[in-house]
């Protein structure tokens, strides 16, 4: 769920800074695609915003449903950073620098891949001289020498 809040309110703030409403807003990067895209985006900026008070609202009820139902207090670790575990549990622990390096490599790996495929519609769009897709493969490249040297 917090992923969740987190990708929305990403996209908020993106789709935000090319809105275009017409009556009193406009983004700082409206100018910079043609209207027909402002247009779209700035009804997703909509969209979005009414998924991140959805999600905030389920986000609330749920902690206070867990508290209510289970009796087990989220709210006090959420503010403190600290948790009081049962005797049985095992302490967590974290896993290494290198492996979240890793994992986020891969995930810009997986978004530079899906961005590449989208590549002539996005050249279409934006009018670049250099290709999305070189972009793209430049990025890549990028990330397994990133990968490369973790694994060193």
């Amino acid at each position: 769920m917090v992923l969740l809040l987190f990708a929305l309110l990403l996209a908020e703030a993106l789709t935000g800074i090319y809105v275009a409403n017409d009556v009193a807003d406009e983004g700082p990067l409206t100018e910079l695609v043609p209207s027909v895209v402002a247009n779209l985006i700035t009804d997703l900026h909509t969209y979005f915003w009414d998924a991140l008070l959805a999600a905030m609202i389920l986000h609330v009820i749920a902690i206070l449903l867990y508290g209510a139902v289970i009796r087990h207090d989220l709210v006090t670790p959420m503010i403190t950073g600290w948790k009081t575990l049962p005797p049985d549990t095992e302490q967590p622990h974290l896993a290494s620098a290198a492996r979240a390096a890793a994992s986020v490599a891969q995930v810009l790996g997986e978004v530079a891949g899906a961005a590449a495929k989208t590549h002539s519609s996005a050249e279409v769009v934006l009018g670049t001289s250099r290709s999305v897709e070189t972009a793209m493969a430049d990025l890549s490249r990028h990330i397994e020498a990133f990968l490369k040297g973790v694994a060193a």
